[in-house]
């Protein structure tokens, strides 16, 4: 079958150019045959070809060789042309001239895809809310959270649908009752106990605050009575964890993306998650962390951006500060005086599931077993535990050294690692008896207490 399209036809013996011989025509054939034993080659992707096939015959009619002035030329925007189709046609060109350079037939840069300035975004965050009975009321509890760093983005986005409710359904309502609140709060049809607990726990911390300075006295909604399934943090072997960090070595996005973008995210994914591998930070805290905050002269993370007022400061080990200060230099060739660590294109932070988002993909190539990127801090926690000596109180610095590297609120909390850790936690609980299950989180409070695991 014989396909035509203008003057190029594309037929089993491969691409012929008609009426328009130029420099290129030969290069056309092999690259056209090549990609049709490796899977074919489209009409559209022919007829961007032709089209440059044309352009060098008109321009560059007695040329010996492929040029950049002529690629940049038929690349350069065309008046009515839009961005994408632009885009769409430099794909089939980046394609043609990689296999012409892999095969040492011309050695030319390969043009580069266009991007739509993006325009001054206002985050979820700031943006206003809409009036309602409580609006007024809210943007005052929100400033106070954001003030301490305590506004986590689950809850700020239960607060706003809240306000939107409110805005919808009470539009008259001058007062705050126990019906409006009730009316959002009640569980739904197809809620579960611990997806409706979820939904209140912010209502309920507004709630408290707005009733403690006597702006309403509502009564708080109430939790429903609910069965936690405790996640056990999945145990990495060091085989699976040298295996994920191959794959992140060798990294690259499943869609076409940017020069810029492709080498930003090439560079970052190894060393955001031998970070997270390395210090036990919590993901948040990763993604979120600002190029001040990471001190390479004295290999020292402040990490500001923590749960509620968590702040605390992490000593690096001597690798992975080597690994920081060659991934800045690196990162400041692409985006000088960035404002985050680990930016996006926008030199903005990464949505909180991208970094679980490419965690499973590149975990699923290691194993089929279940994992999160967040047991990474687990793993950090429990060798660490399993490394220490047990003999005389000093455990008990150790503890607190790691409670306060991780960023806990209360001791309790690095205590839940003792029950992940088969070398200590027979020990422990036989050398305090009760007094070891005092020390461990109560889960029953998960939905009011910031500050988990």
């Amino acid at each position: 079958m014989r396909f035509k399209y203008r003057n190029v036809s594309v037929g089993k013996g491969g691409i012929t150019m008609k009426n328009h011989p130029s420099v290129i025509s030969g290069l056309l054939d092999k690259y056209v045959s090549y990609r049709k034993a490796h899977g074919g080659i489209g009409i559209s992707a022919c007829a961007n070809l032709s089209s440059f096939n044309s352009l060098c015959h008109k321009y560059y009619p007695g040329a010996k060789e492929l040029s950049d002035e002529m690629v940049t030329k038929w690349c350069a925007k065309r008046e009515t042309e839009t961005i994408l189709s632009r885009n769409a046609r430099v794909v089939v060109m980046r394609s043609f001239l990689r296999y012409t350079n892999k095969y040492n037939l011309t050695a030319l840069r390969l043009p580069t895809s266009l991007r739509k300035r993006r325009p001054d975004r206002i985050f979820v965050s700031d943006r206003d809310l809409p009036s309602s009975v409580v609006s007024d009321l809210l943007n005052k509890y929100m400033s106070y959270k954001k003030a301490s760093n305590a506004m986590g983005d689950s809850s700020l986005e239960y607060l706003r649908f809240f306000n939107d409710y409110c805005a919808t359904h009470h539009q008259d309502a001058t007062t705050i009752t126990e019906n409006i609140i009730n009316g959002w709060c009640d569980k739904r049809i197809t809620e579960s106990s611990e997806s409706h607990n979820k939904r209140i726990s912010p209502i309920r911390s507004f709630l408290r605050y707005a009733n403690g300075r006597g702006w309403t006295d509502v009564r708080l909604p109430e939790f429903l009575p609910w069965s936690k399934k405790q996640y056990t943090p999945y145990p990495f072997r060091p085989e699976q964890l040298q295996a994920f960090f191959k794959i992140t070595d060798s990294f690259k996005d499943t869609k076409h993306v940017s020069d810029k973008v492709a080498k930003i995210r090439k560079i970052e994914i190894p060393v955001f998650y031998r970070l997270l591998y390395s210090t036990g930070m919590r993901t948040m805290e990763a993604r979120l962390l600002k190029s001040g905050d990471v001190d390479l002269k004295n290999g020292v993370i402040n990490v500001s951006q923590s749960k509620g007022l968590d702040q605390h400061r992490i000593a690096l080990h001597q690798t992975m500060w080597d690994l920081l200060i060659r991934y800045d230099e690196a990162m400041a060739a692409l985006m000088p005086d960035r404002n985050y660590f680990f930016p996006n294109e926008y030199d903005e932070p990464y949505n909180r599931l991208w970094e679980s988002y490419n965690f499973v993909r590149m975990w699923r190539l290691v194993s089929n077993d279940y994992a999160r990127c967040y047991d990474f801090r687990s793993h950090y926690a429990v060798k660490n535990i399993n490394n220490w000596r047990y003999t005389g109180p000093e455990w008990f610095d150790k503890l607190l050294y790691l409670s306060r590297s991780m960023g806990h609120r209360n001791i309790s909390s690095t205590c839940y690692y003792y029950q992940l850790a088969p070398l200590f936690a027979e020990q422990l609980e036989e050398l305090t008896a009760e007094e070891y299950h005092k020390l461990l989180p109560d889960l029953t409070n998960y939905f009011s207490n910031e500050d988990t695991i």
